[in-house]
């Protein structure tokens, strides 16, 4: 079964997903992207981090399923890793794809209030401008009207990382 997270920056996707692969075996289906490498990310593991130049070309050649500019940057799916089961995490505009699809998923918004996220942002090294410019961006880009589109919507503010986890599983579960 394919997982799909999306959510807001800092709204514990990539934790959760870390989870999802040391508690549950589902591994992370590596995406694409053109932003700067994080401390503590691995080349090929976290993402498949290349050039704007690089992607651009990729996408001239139709290799990618989906794909997305957000904040500046690149992100995409490739054909190649469509059909692996384990977690993917998107942005709402690359969920789309995967909702107007035929391909067989399980969706979970993950959702934060702002002041959690923006601590978030500062804790793992985000400066203060670009997280507020980051929560701006993303108050647009993720309101009420996408969270229909969704099979599962979690409030994160109150439960922890692995709490989260647990509950896509029970959910998953419950189908």
């Amino acid at each position: 079964m394919l997982i799909i997270l999306v959510g807001a920056s800092a709204t514990g996707k990539t934790e959760v997903g870390k989870i999802l692969k040391s508690k549950y075996g589902y591994n992370k289906i590596v995406t694409y992207t053109t932003r700067d490498i994080r401390i503590g990310e691995t080349k090929d593991i976290d993402y498949h981090f290349v050039t704007k130049e690089e992607f651009e070309k990729m996408a001239k050649e139709g290799k990618f399923f989906e794909y997305t500019a957000y904040n500046d940057n690149y992100y995409g799916t490739s054909f190649e890793s469509l059909y692996h089961n384990g977690y993917l995490i998107l942005e709402p505009i690359g969920y789309n794809k995967y909702f107007k699809s035929n391909i067989k998923y399980k969706s979970f918004y993950l959702n934060t209030s702002n002041e959690i996220k923006y601590q978030r942002m500062i804790q793992r090294g985000d400066g203060e401008e670009q997280a507020l410019k980051r929560i701006r961006i993303d108050n647009e880009l993720f309101n009420d009207e996408i969270k229909e589109k969704f099979d599962f919507v979690i409030r994160t503010d109150n439960l922890s990382i692995e709490e989260t986890a647990d509950l896509i599983i029970s959910y998953l579960k419950e189908e």
